[in-house]
């Protein structure tokens, strides 16, 4: 998930470009930080997502949620941190990750909460011990 309002899209315009991330679709990436030309590809063209590809075949693509069910300010607070080496990377929690996927029609969104919903079955299990 990524914070929409207008600085932090400027920061997260300026890493990606740094990175040379791309646009899946053919737009540019000023584009995603225009609300008015979200709101027509969300309504005209059903989106959800704003892909972005890597210079390289074989990373990979980077969805943004352009209008996700669950606020960014509240999913915030509830979000995991994960050490990745030297960097902590926030993830969002899995109550939030199974809201943002349901209800996509996508096979491989519900397989993800098929997943998750067994992770929280597991990791109850682990406390209750």
């Amino acid at each position: 998930m990524l914070a929409l309002d207008a600085d932090n899209l400027k920061r997260f315009l300026s890493a990606v470009s740094s990175f040379g991330f791309k646009p899946v679709v053919p737009a540019t990436l000023e584009q995603l930080c225009d609300a008015g030309t979200l709101d027509r590809w969300i309504q005209e063209k059903n989106m959800l997502a704003f892909a972005l590809r890597p210079t390289e075949d074989t990373a990979p693509t980077v969805d943004i949620l352009v209008r996700p069910v669950v606020s960014f300010d509240d999913a915030y607070p509830r979000r995991l941190l994960i050490q990745a080496n030297d960097v902590t990377v926030s993830v969002a929690a899995a109550e939030d990750l199974i809201t943002l996927k349901s209800g996509t029609g996508r096979d491989i969104d519900k397989a993800d909460i098929r997943a998750l919903h067994r992770l929280s079955e597991l990791r109850s299990r682990r406390t209750d011990d």
